[in-house]
């Protein structure tokens, strides 16, 4: 075997080597991010925004504040989610507009009380942001947007259009 052969299996080994690590890296982030939270407190900026988890909590706040709700159906595997949650939700102009108007609620698909939700609200298709009253009727209906497009349907949610 010439030595360019050998400079050549190792270079492939470095990188598979290199895309082993990777991974692992990536399948261990959300068990990282729970480590910082537990330890230093760190939030992502969508832990900032305050989404509540569970719907009859979301309910009752909604009737006492006189609000809607705002419920973000999403999963960890869905990548318009994740751009969403990256580009949309961690903005503070969308946050302000949300909170002034809404009470936030994640709806995770993959968990018992998200797969309620999904079989109650008929969602076919991920990210998908619905506005409820408090009693939990259906008033307007959203997919993937921008920040831009967040805001506008915010407002006009929000105005009872």
């Amino acid at each position: 075997m010439s030595t360019n052969q050998r400079r050549g299996k190792w270079k492939v080994s470095l990188v598979v080597l290199a895309l082993f690590i990777l991974g692992l890296t990536m399948a261990n982030l959300s068990f990282w991010r729970s480590v910082l939270r537990s330890t230093v407190g760190w939030k992502s900026p969508v832990d900032r925004m305050g989404w509540l988890t569970d719907f009859q909590t979301a309910a009752r706040r909604a009737k006492n504040q006189k609000r809607r709700i705002l419920i973000d159906f999403y999963a960890a595997w869905c990548t318009p989610c994740r751009r969403m949650e990256r580009d949309v939700w961690s903005d503070q102009k969308v946050d302000r507009a949300v909170h002034r108007r809404f009470i936030p609620l994640r709806a995770d698909v993959d968990t018992p009380a998200g797969k309620r939700l999904v079989r109650r609200y008929k969602v076919l298709a991920l990210p998908t942001i619905l506005i409820v009253s408090a009693t939990g009727a259906l008033r307007r209906v959203a997919w993937t947007m921008n920040r831009r497009q967040t805001l506008r349907f915010i407002r006009a949610a929000g105005a009872g259009k």
